[in-house]
């Protein structure tokens, strides 16, 4: 029968009983097996690349959400006084003169859920982060820790699932123009007003990303 890996308590145990026949040929700066163990972790290493990954979306948000690729016919055109104006437009271009145009942005939830690991082929280091936390509790976590663990894991698991259902609610983004594109550089320009849901999943998901710090800092104890 395979013998099961050693989890970072019953290292400590092993190792505990070992000092008093530990000899003096060890160097000082010799790092701790539980060190090397969570430095060297692919859980522990995920959520430091979750991090960066929420750290990103963030600094990156309006880019990732706003979309500057269609063209429109101006809004001053469709307003009653130039109807004629449009339709001339029309009949001489079959839809409208492209110099007559401009380019509308509109808002997508896209990147955020492929960001955040709610599209699972994403491949995002944040798929399937539950099954990630629950391998770092046994390994890395105290009795002393647990509770604080279990509170800061179901925090961040409720703010993931809130965030899923909000940038769920926004899909028609892509129907809805929120600002236009002048410059030509595929960034909105001006002020914009964004749907309420996709504010909410920001407002989430830079809460998420405090929960997620604190969740590293507590597994950052053994390297202490």
């Amino acid at each position: 029968m395979p013998q099961k890996s050693l989890t970072r308590r019953a290292l400590l145990a092993t190792t505990t009983a070992i000092l008093p026949f530990a000899t003096t040929t060890a160097t000082a700066d010799s790092n701790p097996p539980t060190i090397n163990l969570l430095e060297n972790n692919n859980d522990y290493n995920a959520l430091l690349a979750g991090k960066r990954t929420i750290e990103q979306l963030l600094d990156n948000w309006t880019d990732l959400t706003v979309s500057c690729l269609y063209a429109d016919v101006p809004r001053d055109l469709l307003e009653q006084k130039n109807k004629e104006q449009l339709l001339v437009q029309a009949s001489t271009f079959a839809l409208f003169d492209k110099s007559a145009s401009v380019t509308s942005c509109k808002e997508s939830n896209s990147k955020v859920r492929q960001y955040l690991g709610i599209y699972k082929e994403s491949g995002s280091a944040l798929v399937g982060i539950e099954k990630k936390f629950k391998r770092l509790k046994e390994e890395f976590v105290s009795d002393d820790d647990e509770e604080r663990w279990f509170d800061l894991v179901d925090e961040f698991n409720v703010r993931l699932s809130k965030i899923s259902t909000l940038t769920y609610q926004s899909t028609i983004l892509s129907q809805t123009t929120v600002g236009y594109d002048v410059n030509g550089d595929s960034k909105i320009d001006g002020e914009f007003t964004s749907n309420q849901d996709l504010n909410s999943a920001k407002v989430e998901t830079q809460a998420s990303l405090t929960t997620l710090m604190q969740i590293i800092e507590l597994l950052n104890k053994v390297l202490v």
